[in-house]
């Protein structure tokens, strides 16, 4: 029997252990999260060879389309739920399998190999992966990027195109650490929330700082900030959260760790211009 391949990855303070019969290989930006000293795994990823037909007898209760192609499907049965990833450059083609059981930490992946390798968190798999076993485990993914001031993370979140990586980069620029620029995990611990950043299409060193406050951005002409309350705060901050609502229990654990971030930190609405001066602006005011 072919001794299998064993790699762990440590992200966001979760060990995953991936083990296959073949060579295991990731994208670049999980080279700086694989770990030799990771320590006992929480979640078991055993990788197969993609082949026969899955579809058969799926009843899909969510798919993520664009323009019509569908990028990834999820279906259900009484034992959990079965995740389908297209290939982004042939939309028509499989590219995983992923079977994720209700009650167990023990997962299965099956992907199409390159030259005997294969790459079992190969876009979207990696993402998808950590927002079904974060929901799970009290915490979850948030679209936002977040700094380091005074051992503190801030976050700043919102939609597209807001000012997420231009909040990021004035900070960096000023030598503050960047956790992330785009997309970062929160999780609740016994002592509060962590941010920390997530794997990438670059490379980047695992970061992580205990949550501070979270700013929900506008732009603005000028800057000003508006401490939210009540449901406005947590409802406003769901908004840019990473969420799929087929699964009503994912949806209200999301809801009660939303809650949990409100009472524990304060939530802001932020405006701002984009330059240095909004640094010394949030200092002042938070």
């Amino acid at each position: 029997m072919t001794e299998p391949y064993v790699a762990a990855l440590r992200i966001g303070g979760f060990t995953f252990q991936v083990r296959s019969r073949f060579q295991i290989t990731f994208d670049i930006g999980y080279s700086s999260f694989i770990s030799n000293n990771a320590g006992k795994p929480d979640l078991f990823l055993q990788v197969d060879e993609l082949s026969g037909n899955y579809i058969e007898n799926s009843v899909f209760i969510f798919e993520a389309v664009e323009q019509g192609i569908p990028l990834w499907r999820v279906s259900k049965n009484e034992n959990g739920y079965r995740l389908f990833l297209y290939n982004q450059l042939r939309k028509d083609e499989i590219q995983s399998v992923i079977d994720i059981p209700h009650n167990t930490n023990n997962w299965q992946v099956y992907c199409r190999l390159e030259n005997g390798c294969a790459e079992p968190l190969l876009y979207p798999a990696g993402p998808l992966l950590l927002y079904m076993f974060a929901i799970r485990n009290k915490a979850f993914m948030q679209h936002a990027s977040a700094v380091v001031s005074n051992g503190k993370a801030f976050v700043f979140s919102g939609f597209s195109g807001i000012g997420k990586s231009t909040m990021a980069a004035i900070w960096g620029k000023k030598g503050y650490t960047v956790i992330n620029d785009d997309r970062i995990l929160i999780r609740q611990n016994s002592e509060g929330f962590m941010a920390y950043n997530t794997p990438m299409f670059y490379p980047d060193k695992p970061k992580q700082a205990p949550l501070s406050a979270v700013f929900l951005l506008k732009q603005h002409s000028w800057n000003y900030i508006k401490q939210l309350s009540g449901v406005a705060a947590i409802t406003n901050f769901m908004r840019f959260s990473i969420q799929h609502a087929y699964d009503k229990q994912f949806l209200e654990a999301h809801l009660n760790l939303a809650h949990e971030v409100y009472k524990a930190v304060p939530v802001f609405e932020l405006g701002f211009k984009p330059d240095a001066a909004i640094i010394d602006f949030i200092h002042l005011h938070t």
